[in-house]
């Protein structure tokens, strides 16, 4: 009894040891690798490999505590108020849980792909009708202080085939950017999972 007390206690504290370190690793990620000229506030980062990669190691739980540190440690830097960050965190779960929930059902490839497949759906259809409904307005208003119409023309000036700032703008900018990025993060995760997962369980053996 005293034994399996001890087991359990010392895994615990590995798992919180390692996602500590993941959550670290995830926040350094955070950081953007490259930004869409004009268009600043598109940018890719690589934090959702390593939830990706977490969340199929450890669960999806592990997933959701890693996008809520990056959460809570972006937050001091912010200049959107948290509101860009959180977002990030939205669009960022609903990307990667699915994938890990299916995935700790079944640990095959074909599983892992299903998953890949139901997160990109979810996240394009997410960021999609957030940034159309809510998010434009909401930076409109808090943060660039100018009207919808200047900032069509400003976006016109990237992207002439956008005519509101709304649903053109989620067609001709956020859905093509976010296919974009998604591709990118599933396939430098299938790239890097293997190398990783060995490094995270061998962390919870050792």
């Amino acid at each position: 009894m005293e034994k399996n007390k001890f087991l359990s206690h010392t895994i615990s504290l590995r798992y919180l040891a390692l996602v500590g370190l993941l959550s670290a690793l995830t926040y350094l990620l955070y950081l953007p690798i490259l930004r869409i000229p004009v268009i600043l506030f598109l940018e890719i980062n690589l934090s959702e490999i390593v939830m990706f990669i977490g969340g199929f190691s450890l669960g999806p739980i592990a997933a959701i505590f890693l996008g809520f540190f990056r959460f809570l440690f972006s937050l001091p830097f912010s200049t959107t108020g948290g509101i860009g960050e959180f977002a990030d965190l939205i669009y960022s779960l609903v990307f990667v849980l699915p994938g890990a929930w299916l995935y700790q059902r079944s640990r095959t490839k074909q599983t892992a792909m299903v998953g890949f497949i139901v997160g990109f759906l979810l996240q394009i259809t997410t960021t999609s009708l957030m940034n159309a409904l809510w998010i434009t307005d909401l930076y409109l208003e808090l943060f660039l202080n100018i009207t919808p119409e200047a900032f069509l023309g400003y976006i016109q000036s990237a992207i002439p085939q956008v005519t509101n700032p709304y649903w053109s703008l989620v067609l001709w900018m956020y859905i093509p950017f976010n296919t974009f990025k998604n591709i990118v993060i599933i396939a430098l995760t299938l790239i890097s999972y293997k190398r990783l997962h060995r490094l995270i369980k061998q962390f919870k053996l050792n």
